[in-house]
């Protein structure tokens, strides 16, 4: 970027519908920053401020055929919104299981890592409720800032992408100790910027997102892994995401990812509203999704539309599920190449347990499965967790808004 100290969101104007447009500026800007459930009139208000700005600002070139329009902001405020927003929510993030079936969530905004048991027993496993830092030690005496992505190796060792510190940190025996840690404070200098998601491999070797690549971390030694920073934007500017080798292949914004047993990273490129593949030599293909385009449609995946798909997972069968945040939904990518609505409905997006169809979602974003098939699904809004069960039952695991 020419000024660094501007970030420069820009924003499609070829989609169909105005809704989407200003849904896109408003999700563009706080996607990591979620609004206080207690606050609706602050929603309402945030939501109505960037719709007003969209139309009096972008629709004029949307309707002269213009496709882009740009808008600045200072670093310093964007960073100002997300503090005093993280300071004021409790937001569930990623999901992990272990060997013994237990759930480890991220909560985001309260800066800590919480377990739900077998029983449905839920508490507090690292962190200290609403206290951000970088601390190590004891699980129950260390902090966190933000921690978003979570991955359990095959020893039950617990890995967090600990986004607000940019750093990643393992759990192991009741301690906590930093494996990583990126103290830059310039885009020339950072190698990890605020990391979403983590995988684990059967050595040891973790797999990051980083901006809008996929960084690699082994023995302590941190490298881009897939995909092109050339940009250096850090992900908050528009990049163009495309298909190809590890050094040619462009994403837009890695949310989500998921290792399956080939050695792939199956990722959510929410941004872009694609479902793309990264093979174990680091070759990006476009599984479904239309880049850049949002919708909702089912059929192959040729022509199947998602909107900001935040998180996947994949089963024994080798199907996909995606958390379709934007559409309250979770899709399902089998493997004869079609794309359908596994749980939930556009037409329910009241949070109602039942079976798949009957069952309501609200802004599903990340999802982790069990070894039996069982799926888990986090809201970030309202703090919910769900669980589609083998026979696809669907139905509310826990509330962390009630663990403190």
């Amino acid at each position: 970027m020419k000024n660094p100290q501007s970030l420069i969101s820009k924003f499609n104007g070829l989609v169909n519908k105005t809704a989407d447009i200003s849904a896109n500026i408003n999700n563009k800007l706080f996607m990591e920053n979620k609004v206080p459930r207690s606050n609706k009139n602050f929603h309402i208000f945030k939501f109505t401020i960037f719709s007003l700005i969209w139309a009096f600002s972008c629709f004029p070139r949307y309707l002269s055929a213009q496709p882009i329009c740009h808008f600045q902001f200072k670093k310093e405020t964007i960073n100002a919104i997300r503090n005093s927003q993280a300071r004021s929510i409790l937001s569930p993030a990623g999901m992990a299981v272990d060997s013994h079936g237990i759930l480890y969530i991220c909560d985001d905004s309260g800066s800590r890592i919480i377990s739900i048991n077998p029983n449905g027993v839920v508490k507090n496993y690292a962190g200290t409720f609403g206290q951000n830092g970088l601390a190590d030690g004891k699980a129950n005496s260390a902090k966190f800032n933000r921690p978003i992505g979570i991955a359990i190796d095959d020893h039950d060792t617990v890995f967090i992408a600990d986004a607000g510190n940019n750093a990643v940190r393992m759990i192991a025996n009741g301690v906590v100790k930093t494996l990583y840690h990126d103290a830059g404070d310039s885009e020339e200098t950072i190698n990890l910027y605020f990391p979403k998601a983590i995988v684990v491999d059967a050595h040891r070797n973790l797999f990051i997102s980083n901006v809008n690549t996929i960084s690699k971390l082994s023995k302590n030694v941190i490298a881009i892994f897939s995909g092109n920073r050339s940009d250096k934007c850090l992900g908050l500017c528009e990049t163009i995401s495309r298909d190809g080798n590890a050094k040619n292949a462009m994403f837009h914004s890695v949310d989500g990812m998921f290792l399956n047993k080939k050695g792939e990273i199956i990722v959510a490129d929410s941004e872009d509203n694609q479902i793309r593949k990264v093979s174990p030599d680091g070759t990006v293909s476009t599984i479904a999704g239309f880049l850049g385009k949002r919708g909702y449609q089912d059929g192959n995946v040729l022509i199947a539309q998602f909107s900001a798909p935040t998180d996947v997972v994949q089963g024994a069968d080798e199907s996909i599920y995606v958390a379709d945040m934007g559409n309250h939904v979770i899709r399902k990518i089998s493997t004869d190449g079609s794309v359908t609505t596994f749980a939930g409905s556009m037409l329910n997006i009241e949070i109602k347990d039942g079976f798949r169809a009957q069952a309501g979602f609200s802004r599903p974003s990340r999802m982790a499965i069990d070894s039996i098939g069982n799926i888990y699904i986090t809201e970030s809004y309202s703090g919910k967790i769900r669980k589609i069960d083998k026979e696809g039952n669907v139905k509310t695991v826990a509330d962390i808004d009630n663990v403190h």
